[in-house]
């Protein structure tokens, strides 16, 4: 039995501290096994400095290991080691198997990377960092060189809550494919008002013009203001509270506030308790006058002498003390003790406001434009 087992455990908490602190966005699972004279370190992660780190931090403290640690991505994918979504919207699953909880969701056309492969299911990450487990049926796995080419292809996007993808330039003939806002085709050509268009996996069909736009045209066609936020926002009332849910089937609530920058041309991080670091604070202490429409309002219970701050809640500021949420369903509420739409319980978790659309990039955020993942750029998404 290795006598310095608790060093060797030391080591392996500060580097995954250092590199994985969350296990929603990095992989470093590393397991020690000291009942021989050298400790044997394996396990996996998608994080090479990660891996030198905990080499270099053993060599220091003088401690000889033997290491059985995968660097990910798996050998067996080859060259696939990146994926298209190529249905309308994937479920992503917090483990390999379809009763599992749903983590998250990304929409047809999106570029994931692939990390590993468990029977039919892959481990993807999205654009936001967000990791999780898609079925085979929800993505199109791809080399470098395949992705490059998605990337540089002339691509349409669905601006209306939902479409169908049809087999003709009809709205009497077969659907190919259901279709939500976000989700990117690429473009083969026109035939009246339709596009003729093909999924990330090959199948063709026909959409109106009326119901989409090109990418690049509406990318940089996309301002990033309070205005546009809200009637984003808008065009999600009444819709369903969905846990893990980021699209036009159904939101949680940081889904709901991430999809509506998504329309407007901002990718943010998945959960509320990550999308509060991100953006500028804006001042609250004395109420709620300095907020702006389009403010993102957080919930959750303030740290206390025994416990942490935990977000669990995000809204949007409307103004006039109202907010949009996905609570149960998309709706408002005011933080105003005498509307008749006031929520005590929001008024008495609220913790703190933060303002996405102002300087977002110098704040921990990014275009859709200038993203590797979405147009094609020096280098692919790391």
């Amino acid at each position: 039995m290795y006598a310095d087992s608790t060093k060797v455990l030391e080591i392996i908490s500060s580097v995954k501290k250092n590199h994985a602190p969350d296990k929603r966005t990095a992989i470093f699972t590393v397991d020690a096994d000291f009942t021989k004279s050298t400790p044997l370190l394996s396990g996996e992660t998608n994080i090479p400095d990660a891996l030198e780190e905990l080499r270099s931090k053993l060599k220091d403290a003088n401690i000889a290991s033997d290491f059985a640690i995968e660097v990910l991505p798996q050998k067996n994918l080859g060259e696939n080691t990146m994926a298209v979504v190529c249905i309308s919207v994937a479920n992503h699953r917090t483990d390999p198997k379809h009763s599992a909880e749903m983590a998250t969701q990304s929409l047809m056309g999106t570029v994931v990377k692939v990390w590993k492969k468990r029977g039919e299911w892959y481990l993807v990450q999205t654009p936001d960092n967000y990791l999780g487990w898609v079925d085979d049926d929800g993505i199109q796995l791809m080399n470098q060189s395949q992705i490059r080419d998605w990337l540089a292809s002339e691509r349409v996007i669905v601006t209306v809550p939902y479409a169908l993808l049809r087999s003709d330039a009809s709205e009497k003939s077969p659907v190919i494919s259901d279709l939500t806002a976000g989700n990117l085709l690429r473009k083969i050509g026109m035939k009246g008002d339709y596009y003729h268009l093909r999924t990330p996996d090959g199948r063709e069909g026909y959409l109106s013009v009326s119901n989409s736009a090109s990418f690049t045209d509406w990318v940089n066609g996309t301002e990033l203001n309070g205005e546009n936020i809200l009637n984003s926002a808008a065009e999600f009332m009444g819709y369903p509270y969905l846990w893990g849910g980021t699209s036009t089937k159904g939101v949680d609530c940081s889904g709901f506030t991430k999809s509506v920058y998504f329309m407007n041309g901002l990718i943010t991080p998945r959960d509320a308790s990550q999308q509060v670091y991100s953006g500028i604070l804006v001042d609250t202490k004395d109420g709620f006058s300095k907020l702006e429409p389009g403010d993102l309002l957080f919930f959750g219970f303030k740290e206390t002498d025994t416990t942490r701050e935990r977000i669990t809640h995000v809204g949007i500021y409307i103004g006039n003390d109202e907010f949009i949420h996905s609570s149960g369903k998309v709706k408002i509420n005011s933080l105003n003790k005498t509307k008749p739409n006031f929520s005590p319980f929001r008024f008495n978790t609220f913790i703190r406001a933060k303002r996405f659309f102002i300087n977002p990039e110098a704040n921990g955020l990014t275009f859709i434009k200038n993203s590797p993942a979405y147009f094609l750029k020096e280098n692919l998404p790391q």
